[in-house]
């Protein structure tokens, strides 16, 4: 495999999934030759990297910045598939078909690294493939996170844990994206995301400040995800109150 000469200070090079193909990654990501990575263009907040149906060129790892991907269904109805972050690498559902399966869009002012779809499939790169294989595994994985009975709860606490996984600043969150695509994404209608979490709010779970969120107590959050029942309240009324 490719070894890594020199880390980047860039947040999204520590945390890149394929750190190990970049021969000199640095700074100002300018890459040598031998390297698969090469950096792309700058996006600007709703600008699109990818649209759906494009030829596939490529996948991209996120710099800096956060992308929606989504796809369009005949009727005109969009589908939110996923949200990356800075070290995520996108596109990855695309590499089997000609034509990109989803439109990849900026949230907010992104930079990228690409690699090569010729560079994946070359036969005189096998680390490339190597490297990427198990970024596609974890991404089917990642996937069967919406396909299970899960309650509106469960998914909106897997959906603060997993960006929790990505925040510059622990339990620190910062919505990048609207709640209408968080409900998009979660399968759920905006006023359930709204209700559920307001409702961890008031059990004293989270707290939330417009688009900002403080996770306050990841493990009882970790806890609903991955039990049936319903978590017990952190802030219940006394038996007294509750009978006034």
């Amino acid at each position: 495999m490719l070894s890594v000469s020199k880390l980047s200070t860039n947040p999204g090079c520590a945390r890149c999934g394929l750190s190990a193909l970049c021969q000199s990654s640095t700074a100002d990501c300018h890459l040598p030759a031998p390297s698969p990575v090469q950096s792309g263009r700058p996006l600007a907040a709703d600008d699109h990297l990818v649209w759906q149906g494009d030829p596939v060129q490529a996948i991209f790892v996120l710099r800096s910045g956060c992308v929606k991907s989504y796809v369009v269904d005949p009727d005109g109805t969009e589908r939110v598939r996923g949200f990356y972050h800075a070290g995520d690498v996108v596109g990855l559902e695309s590499l089997c078909g000609q034509a990109a399966s989803t439109s990849l869009q900026a949230l907010t002012p992104t930079s990228v690294c690409r690699v090569s779809r010729g560079a994946i499939l070359s036969e005189a790169m096998p680390e490339v493939a190597k490297t990427i294989l198990p970024l596609i595994s974890k991404a089917l994985d990642q996937a069967q996170t919406l396909a299970g009975d899960y309650s509106a709860e469960q998914r909106v606490a897997r959906f603060l844990l997993d960006l929790r996984e990505h925040a510059a600043e622990p339990d620190q969150l910062q919505l990048e994206m609207g709640r209408r695509d968080i409900a998009n994404y979660l399968r759920l209608v905006t006023e359930t995301v709204s209700r559920v979490l307001k409702r961890f709010q008031d059990d004293g779970l989270i707290s939330v400040k417009r688009k900002s969120i403080r996770i306050l107590h990841a493990g009882r959050l970790k806890q609903l995800v991955q039990s049936a029942e319903p978590i017990p309240r952190l802030n219940k009324r006394p038996a007294c109150a509750q009978a006034a």
